[in-house]
């Protein structure tokens, strides 16, 4: 097993990674974290995992959104705007024991940031409900800087570290789970492939102009009858600021590791210079054709 340092040596030289709690493994252009396993180990128990008819995938690339989309989704598996005992993590296909989640009481919701091809192959074969969930470029790329800088994930990134030098460190192969564009574009692959399989598709911040309305689309994906008063209170419930601090009460560790910030549609404007929004924006451009989901971002 590598640490991250090791992984990204080839990585530009402004800053290492050394956070001994932080390990990952590689395969072919992506990195992503992993436990004691390898990733390959990883890898193949996941394709192989026994998914039940009434299981929800929960999908997105790192710092979408994720935790908050499932919260929304477990409150209307339940029928009620209460936290629920378990948290996300509690069945994350790529970072959990897969027998802590098998014991797991149904329905269950399956979290994962692995790209589509890399899912559990019988969720194919089940037609398994996959609620997918994609967030700007740029809000993904400062709510990951901010993360590591502030978690200290990087040696010596208090001082040293720039947006520009994480930008660089987030665009350099290997990629976190392939990249951002790779991984929007194999959703497009996916839907394009199977045309019938339920995929709902959630684009963050149309969900956060609109989050009442945002729960009852899920509630009709997910065949929930759920009334105005019950929508309502989950996208109370689901606000960000309480659930943030709903969440830090529930596990401290979502205060150690900053899964909770700001939760805003333009922060980002706070922290990328303007010669990297152009360079951002001409990404945009260039993958729109091959990238439906990042054409919502083109100016």
């Amino acid at each position: 097993m590598q640490t991250l340092a090791e992984v990204v040596d080839t990585k530009p030289k402004h800053f290492s990674i050394s956070h001994k709690d932080i390990r990952v493994g590689k395969v072919g252009d992506m990195v992503m974290p992993q436990l004691s396993l390898p990733l390959e180990t990883v890898l193949e128990k996941v394709r192989d995992f026994e998914v039940r008819p009434d299981d929800v995938l929960l999908c997105s690339f790192p710092k979408s959104g994720t935790h908050w989309i499932y919260r929304v989704v477990d409150m209307l598996l339940r029928g009620s705007a209460e936290f629920g005992p378990r948290g996300l993590d509690s069945a994350f296909l790529d970072l959990q024991d897969h027998g802590n989640i098998e014991q797991l009481d149904s329905p269950r919701i399956l979290g994962s940031h692995l790209p589509f091809e890399l899912l559990p192959r019988q969720v194919k074969d089940k037609k398994t409900k996959i609620v997918y969930v994609f967030r700007h470029l740029k809000s993904v790329l400062t709510s990951g800087y901010c993360q590591v800088k502030g978690t200290q994930m990087m040696a010596g990134s208090s001082n040293q570290m720039t947006m520009d030098m994480y930008a660089d460190f987030f665009f350099t192969p290997p990629m976190a789970y392939g990249g951002w564009f790779k991984h929007l574009e194999g959703v497009t692959t996916f839907m394009n492939s199977i045309k019938d399989h339920p995929v709902f598709i959630l684009c963050y911040e149309k969900a956060l102009m609109n989050p009442t309305q945002t729960v009852k689309d899920l509630a009709q994906f997910l065949g929930i009858i759920a009334s105005q008063e019950l929508s309502q209170a989950i996208a109370d419930a689901c606000s960000f600021k309480n659930q943030k601090e709903t969440e830090e009460k529930l596990d401290p560790s979502n205060i150690i590791y900053r899964f909770y910030r700001k939760g805003d549609t333009d922060d980002w404007k706070n922290y990328i210079t303007v010669a990297l929004n152009e360079r951002l924006d001409q990404m945009l451009c260039e993958r729109a054709q091959s990238c439906p989901l990042a054409a919502n971002y083109v100016m």
